[in-house]
C-alpha cells in the first residue's frame, strides 16, 4: 500500500563529477598537469582571451544596481557569477564543443577566419587594441 519508494536522486556530483561547491571531484585518473582539452584540435585558450570574451558578453547586459554595489561593473559581474552558478546546476551537455574553425595564434581564442584581421582574433587585432578598454584592462588580472 502507498507510494512505492523512489530510488535515491543522483546529486550533481554523482551524475557529472561536480561537487556542490562547483569543483570537479578529484579522480585518481587525472592530474592538473595531464588534463585533456575539450577539443584536441586546438591548444588551450588563454585566460586573457577568456576574460576579454566574458567582458564582451557582459557589456550587453542591463542588470539591477543593488545599493551595496560599489559600481556598475561589479554589479554586472555579480550577476554573471549568479548566472554561471545556475548554469553549473544544469544537466550535462555531453556533445558541447567550442565553436570556430580557426584559432588565434596569439591568445588561443577560437573563431571564424572572416571575422579576423589576418591571423589575429577580435581580441588581439589592432582594431580592438585601439578601442577604449584601458580602464577595464587596468583592473583585470590579465
Amino acid at each position: 500500500k502507498g507510494t512505492p519508494p523512489q530510488p535515491p536522486r543522483k546529486s550533481l556530483q554523482d551524475s557529472c563529477g561536480i561537487s556542490a561547491a562547483g569543483q570537479f571531484a578529484s579522480s585518481s585518473r587525472s592530474s592538473s598537469r595531464s588534463q585533456n582539452l575539450v577539443t584536441s584540435r586546438f591548444r588551450r585558450t588563454s585566460d586573457k582571451a577568456m576574460t576579454e570574451a566574458m567582458m564582451d558578453a557582459v557589456q550587453y547586459w542591463n542588470v539591477k544596481m543593488p545599493r551595496r554595489a560599489c559600481c556598475p561593473f561589479h554589479a554586472t559581474i555579480e550577476e554573471c557569477v549568479r548566472i554561471v552558478f545556475s548554469m553549473k546546476r544544469r544537466h550535462c551537455i555531453h556533445n558541447f564543443a567550442p565553436q570556430g574553425t580557426v584559432q588565434c595564434e596569439s591568445c588561443g581564442l577560437l573563431g571564424w577566419q572572416d571575422e579576423w584581421v589576418g591571423q589575429l582574433c577580435v581580441v588581439c587585432s589592432p582594431l580592438r587594441q585601439s578601442r577604449d578598454f584601458e580602464e577595464v584592462r587596468a583592473i583585470l588580472p590579465l
